[in-house]
């Protein structure tokens, strides 16, 4: 933690800077800056105080990148993965992902904490430390996944009591033995309290649940689920406060049948994910060329499609306290569905800086 006087001193440059009263200290001119906040795509410049966006507008800086019209665009964020999934180590998917744009990832490793216990996950975030990919796991809820299993570990609420308060664990895994959370079996209500003790969400996972069961899962406080198959069970879901995880995995293919069911009224709810991903698919650029032709098939706006993979993980969990972006500046002045192509073939200038806006999925 920084001393009061030093952030003081960087507050005052960021302030100064972003006035234009002082040069920041990088500007990059000429964008066309995708606006995940407002949902439009701006021209302009991106002005830089230390590793912190100061401003977009127009800028005079010490060292100055010129664009030449190029988008700038957030870096990707999977909402929902599990890297086992891929075959490959955390350091590994992060070579996958960073050169497409991706910066963070939210990590469930229930398969090697099912095999390992503990020591699987200590594994998975000490690999994650050898990676610039920002990872951020999910503590594993159901180990095993359900009472029929003997997979080599058991962890039950006592044991998530250490780990959930780790700094590198943003919540609770998918909860798949929903029925247990449904009928309010004592070892699982324990696992919840957990959770909310420290304030993490509660990641979900409940396929065919309805009515007065959903009703049960989403009272729990179970925060999103990813086994939508049909547009009326994602409504069910977002009428009930949960977020849609837009699942777009190597056997599971939902992403097209859902978006159908997006609207500007829900948008804001639904994020995307590779979920189960084998590592030939596992870049975020195959998810983005999705993205892109999904867009233009069902008339979704770029820069809104574009907060499935970045914005709104930050109202679903927190994701980061200092956010990280993907300057992403691409040789096309074309449409944004050449944008996303252009990603997944790895034309593209990363600059990762850190956003100093946040916030916590209790604010959504």
């Amino acid at each position: 933690m920084k001393d009061v006087a030093t952030m003081k001193v960087e507050l005052k440059k960021l302030i100064d800077t972003a006035a234009g009263r002082i040069p920041a200290d990088l500007v990059i001119k000429n964008c066309k800056i995708v606006n995940v906040f407002s949902g439009k795509i701006q021209e302009g410049d991106i002005a830089f105080s230390g590793n912190q966006i100061a401003g977009i507008g127009e800028y005079e800086g010490v060292k100055v990148i010129d664009a030449e019209g190029r988008y700038a665009a957030p870096g990707f964020i999977d909402s929902h993965i599990h890297i086992e999934s891929s075959y490959v180590s955390p350091e590994e998917i992060g070579r996958l992902l960073v050169p497409h744009g991706g910066t963070a990832i939210m990590a469930d490793p229930h398969e090697i904490v099912n095999v390992c216990g503990i020591a699987g996950l200590d594994y998975m975030m000490k690999a994650a430390e050898n990676t610039v990919l920002d990872v951020k796991y999910e503590l594993p809820s159901c180990v095993p996944a359900t009472p029929f299993e003997h997979s080599g570990a058991v962890i039950d609420a006592e044991a998530m009591k250490e780990p959930i308060t780790r700094e590198g664990i943003a919540g609770l895994g998918e909860f798949m033995n929903f029925p247990g959370v449904i009928n309010a079996a004592d070892s699982d209500l324990d696992k919840i309290i957990v959770a909310k003790q420290e304030g993490k969400f509660i990641d979900g996972h409940g396929p065919g649940i309805a009515g007065k069961d959903l009703n049960a899962y989403a009272a729990a406080r179970i925060a999103a689920d990813h086994e939508c198959s049909t547009v009326e069970e994602m409504n069910d879901r977002l009428d009930r406060g949960m977020y849609i995880l837009l699942r777009q995995g190597s056997a599971c293919h939902n992403l097209r049948t859902l978006i159908k069911g997006v609207t500007p009224e829900n948008s804001r709810r639904c994020l995307l994910c590779l979920c189960l991903r084998r590592v030939r698919f596992s870049g975020v650029g195959s998810a983005v060329i999705l993205l892109a032709g999904l867009s233009a098939d069902f008339r979704i706006h770029p820069a809104v499609g574009c907060r499935f993979l970045f914005f709104r993980l930050r109202r679903f969990c927190g994701f980061l306290r200092f956010f990280r972006l993907c300057c992403a500046l691409l040789c096309c002045r074309f449409c944004f569905y050449f944008f996303c192509m252009l990603c997944s073939f790895g034309f593209l200038c990363c600059l990762t800086i850190y956003f100093f806006f946040f916030e916590f999925f209790t604010h959504g």
